[in-house]
């Protein structure tokens, strides 16, 4: 006597298919939450970089060259933007913080940096990054009159201030 055996189905049917799609889609809908976030987050830190590099440059430029060379920031630009005089103080001309909104502390639209270096200011000043978009606040402090600069993460959540011992570096 022969068996047949019946012929065996192979494949998924369609409800497998639908769950595995929709359980796909909620781990995506949940990492693209964490994405932006690291974006954003991402995008100020290349920003503060800029600033930094920037100031440091400008610095630099008006050591070597034996003159002074004076920073604009534009803050309520938009975007914000930092423009040298005289322009070859910034190799790039002039910087834009796009997406980004820029704060600094009181009387620092114009930043100079004499033939040594130095700032000649007796107050540390500090500039603040932030965006819409990312969870952190991001400083940078040009301390005294020698312009020694500090980065690091601003630790209060106001949206105005721009006080030194908030920009805290990190451990």
């Amino acid at each position: 006597m022969r068996i047949f055996n019946a012929p065996r189905q192979t494949g998924f049917t369609v409800i497998e298919i639908l769950i595995t799609v929709v359980v796909l889609g909620v781990i995506a809908s949940l990492s693209s939450v964490s994405l932006l976030s690291w974006y954003s987050n991402k995008k100020l830190e290349d920003s503060l970089l800029k600033v930094q590099v920037s100031l440091q440059e400008a610095q630099q430029s008006a050591a070597s060259q034996g003159r002074t060379c004076e920073l604009t920031l534009a803050a309520t630009a938009n975007p914000p933007t930092i423009s040298a005089s005289p322009s070859s103080c910034l190799m790039e001309g002039q910087i834009e913080l796009t997406g980004i909104n820029l704060r600094h502390s009181g009387g620092l639209n114009k930043l100079n940096f004499n033939y040594q270096g130095e700032t000649g200011r007796f107050t540390p000043e500090t500039l603040v990054l932030s965006s819409s978009d990312a969870s952190k606040q991001y400083c940078l402090v040009i301390d005294g009159p020698l312009g020694l600069m500090r980065t690091g993460l601003y630790a209060e959540n106001d949206p105005t201030g721009t006080t030194p011992s908030n920009c805290k570096t990190a451990p």
